[in-house]
């Protein structure tokens, strides 16, 4: 029964005026929202460009190599006082 159902709907498609024709008219909605898309992308890469995003590469990644030069870095971190001999925290 379901195979009868859908010989019918795509014999009604193609006889329609023409070989598919309700599935050519889709084409009217997405060509101009694809194009449209393009131009929004465009622009979004477009401001990227301009406002330097590309400009320096690999300067954040030697940053996380180096690590901090600062004053932090270099003293030890200070553990509580119950942790130091062994102990456990009560």
């Amino acid at each position: 029964m379901e195979r009868q159902d859908c010989a019918r709907s795509t014999r009604s498609v193609v006889n329609a005026g023409g070989r598919y024709p309700k599935l050519m008219e889709i084409l009217y909605l997405l060509i101009p929202l694809s194009l449209a898309l393009l131009f929004l992308m465009d622009a979004v890469f477009w401001h990227a460009l301009i406002s330097g995003q590309f400009k320096d590469l690999e300067g954040p990644a030697h940053r996380i190599l180096m690590g901090d030069e600062g004053p932090a870095a270099s003293e030890p971190e200070e553990r509580p006082a119950s942790s130091r001999d062994g102990e456990r925290p009560s």
